[in-house]
């Protein structure tokens, strides 16, 4: 639709979550592309007028706050109205420090370093938690905006001299088999970018020299989750954002991050758009119907725990009884369902 449309072309949506009090949708807040906003008091308590939904993505200030109206006067006024411009305001001027990031960073900036307030991470009534202009822009000012990969050419055969500093991503390939790797440089200050066994599903990658205590083994390999209905659809983190709660949808291949997984061998799915993120059942749940979206992973943590059986279909270790699903069609988020041997329920690999 136009929302997405706009948001794709690198426009930052906010609107008001509504007034009404209760837990239904508002529109266009609940829109994906848009920013939903909650408000809050003086106390940060939320608003008793302020809609509780999934969509709420911040809250701000929105009780008393002080504007202007007609006739050049100023008065008091609440709603979530009144809260949305702060959120927009705060966006426009963090963004106007970092003019080179995307609608998508600055909206996962805003996310990232807001006040959690309620219960633990992202809830219905205050989304992420209260916005924090200072937080943000000191964020991104840090190059927390999350590093993209970089190519690195092996050439034929496995060899290549490049190397990636700490903290950035790099990737590879093999001429022979074409197997794409992703490996992260953690704890030492180079790390040869190249240094993989292409025939391992899971290599080894060494530092300089090849030093043993400098090695990280068990890393996987990246994939794109293909639909066993329609290969031409892979399985995708909806507009390339990050955030907690985003969702998962089908979406023609193109190749971007947005669609590249990698496969742990203790089961957790993690984006390549950011290896801290995995795929989640929405509750948790393991019930027909659950919604699939990322969420920060948790190695020990039975939900974010998956198997990629032989058939193509990806079980939850909760309950092996129910594979990630095809709701719909193109454009379709993605639940769980009870495996039936369906092809909406295959995922290549």
């Amino acid at each position: 639709d136009w929302y997405d449309y706009f948001y794709e072309n690198d426009m930052l949506l906010v609107a008001a979550a509504g007034n009404d009090g209760n837990t239904q949708n508002h529109w266009p807040a609940s829109y994906d592309a848009v920013m939903s906003i909650g408000a809050v008091d003086w106390n940060k308590n939320l608003a008793s007028f302020s809609q509780r939904t999934d969509q709420v993505e911040l809250v701000a200030p929105g009780v008393n706050v002080l504007s202007t109206i007609p006739g050049g006067r100023y008065a008091s006024w609440g709603g979530t109205s009144m809260a949305t411009p702060h959120v927009a305001g705060v966006a426009a001027l963090v963004w106007s420090h970092f003019p080179t990031k995307s609608a998508k960073e600055i909206r996962q900036a805003l996310a990232d370093t807001a006040d959690d307030l309620g219960p633990k991470g992202r809830d219905t009534s205050y989304g992420y938690g209260l916005i924090r202009a200072d937080k943000a822009y000191n964020h991104l000012k840090q190059g927390r905006g999350g590093p993209q990969p970089g190519d690195v050419d092996c050439g034929c055969p496995d060899s290549c001299t490049s190397s990636v500093l700490d903290g950035r991503i790099a990737q590879g390939h093999s001429c022979g088999s074409r197997i794409r790797w992703v490996m992260e440089a953690r704890g030492y200050s180079e790390t040869d970018a190249c240094s993989l066994v292409a025939d391992e599903e899971y290599p080894t990658v060494c530092g300089p020299s090849c030093d043993p205590s400098r090695c990280v083994a068990g890393l996987s390999r990246t994939v794109e989750l293909r639909s066993g209905k329609d290969a031409d659809m892979c399985l995708d983190v909806y507009g390339g954002m990050t955030h907690n709660g985003n969702a998962v949808w089908l979406y023609p291949c193109n190749g971007t991050p947005a669609q590249k997984w990698r496969i742990d061998e203790n089961g957790l799915v993690r984006s390549a758009l950011n290896w801290d993120k995995c795929l989640d059942p929405r509750g948790p749940s393991s019930a027909e119907g659950t919604r699939i979206q990322i969420w920060t992973c948790a190695s020990n943590y039975e939900y974010h725990q998956w198997i990629h059986e032989g058939d193509g279909t990806i079980r939850p270790k909760k309950d092996g009884n129910k594979c990630v699903d095809i709701k719909n069609a193109d454009g379709s988020t993605i639940q769980l369902w009870t495996c039936n041997g369906s092809d909406d329920k295959v995922w290549i690999a």
